[in-house]
């Protein structure tokens, strides 16, 4: 919430793009926290690169993490017999750095060789056959793609 709403004075602002509103910025949190990804802008034209993986991108892992993590101790309280369930921050950190980190890192290099792009330039200007200019946004599309697949999570980048 915090990252959304002072996004104009972070770095990597090359947009120069404003802070949400609160109640925008508070809709977001709370969706991509909860795993629902409800996006009610343009992420292109709303949110800066440093905002996007300082927040959204680290909600989209632990969202993901928690939900397994979850799978994990309803599992083990119905196989085990001494009625334990584990310890959640265990089982949390566990799945983000042996199952959800890796599986990112290979879909993303897999990504990146069938062509998305993966930058922290923010956009290129093309020139057009007719002669105009279009303005394509960029990012780390790739790591963004390869998190939000492995965590069925729905927000995209653009």
């Amino acid at each position: 919430y915090l990252v959304l709403t002072t996004q104009s004075g972070l770095p990597g602002n090359v947009l120069g793009l404003p802070n949400l509103p609160w109640d925008l910025a508070f809709h977001t949190t709370a969706s991509f926290l909860t795993n629902t990804n409800f996006q009610h802008y343009n992420p292109q034209s709303s949110l800066n690169l440093w905002g996007s993986l300082l927040s959204l991108q680290v909600a989209m892992f632990l969202s993901a993490g928690c939900g397994l993590s979850v799978v994990a101790a309803f599992i083990r309280g119905f196989t085990r017999k001494d009625g334990t369930l584990g310890n959640f921050y265990v089982d949390l950190v566990r799945t983000m750095t042996r199952v959800l980190l890796p599986l990112s890192l290979l879909a993303s290099v897999l990504l990146v060789l069938l062509g998305l792009p993966q930058t922290f330039t923010a956009y290129v200007t093309a020139h057009t056959l007719g002669g105009g200019t279009q303005t394509l946004y960029l990012g780390p599309v790739a790591s963004w793609q390869a998190i939000d697949l492995l965590g069925t999570n729905g927000g995209g980048w653009y």
